[in-house]
């Protein structure tokens, strides 16, 4: 995406920019949410995250300056698009038992013909498949650079890793409509995603503009037949089972299957 080079961010952002998420690269079905969670920050990075990284990225590399060693992981990790998850067997720490995870798993469940019933092996299927390669099915953001909370602020130490301070974060939001956005509908198209869902109340505008759609009114669910996308509330915060059960109706109604 060469329109990144147009602006005055670092290496590292352009290649978060070009990673889209993580699951199958060649998904039948993609979830999409608004940013990526947690922040890149090692003083601020959760314990689990940071052991992830160690594992990855080589454990026994050293880097006095952790800063260095974030931008080393950015670039030896998120060179692709879509990253698939990899399921450890012998793993006592699920790295999909997180809240979007979820009802991600009961609604993918719900459309596998090896889930007998999802309500019963959604634990099961979030454990050993969702998200792995060849799982159908991926997760992406439409931002690429997360906050401790939607509406908090960007941590000072993404001006060292990413260029991005308070004062360019229009441009920041401008770059991301203009290159990331186009890269997601190119992205839909040309590995011919059946149905998208896109989760959280607050970015509906966003996914419209993303997804070319036109305004629709609704509570909790909008529905866009002719394009095959869902729009939903945000998947944290105690997804109801109820909703999972629609999005698994709508999704059967259009024939999509992930067997």
């Amino acid at each position: 995406m060469s329109k990144n080079e147009n602006y005055p961010f670092t290496p590292e952002f352009k290649i978060l920019m070009n990673h889209l998420g993580w699951g199958d690269p060649n998904p039948i079905i993609l979830t999409v949410g608004i940013e990526e969670g947690g922040v890149w920050c090692w003083e601020e990075m959760e314990e689990k995250n940071k052991r992830e990284f160690e594992e990855q990225c080589e454990k026994s590399t050293d880097f006095s300056n952790k800063l260095e060693y974030v931008k080393y992981c950015i670039r030896k990790r998120f060179n692709e698009e879509i990253v698939p998850v990899k399921i450890e067997k012998n793993s006592k720490e699920n790295n999909n038992n997180f809240p979007i995870a979820h009802p991600v798993a009961k609604i993918a469940c719900g459309i596998s013909k090896s889930c007998k019933d999802w309500k019963k092996n959604w634990k099961c299927y979030r454990n050993k498949k969702l998200w792995t390669e060849g799982s159908k099915i991926a997760n992406i953001n439409l931002y690429p650079l997360g906050k401790k909370n939607l509406k908090g602020n960007f941590p000072s130490c993404y001006k060292e890793l990413f260029g991005l301070t308070e004062e360019n974060m229009d441009l920041y939001k401008e770059c991301v409509k203009k290159t990331r956005f186009e890269h997601i509908r190119k992205f839909t198209k040309e590995k011919k995603v059946k149905a998208i869902i896109c989760y959280g109340k607050q970015s509906w505008d966003d996914f419209r503009e993303v997804f070319e759609l036109p305004k629709k009114e609704g509570e909790k669910l909008v529905r866009y037949d002719d394009k095959k996308v869902i729009l939903v509330r945000h998947f944290s915060n105690g997804f109801p089972d109820e909703l999972c059960d629609e999005i698994i109706s709508i999704l059967t109604k259009w024939g999509v299957s992930l067997d």
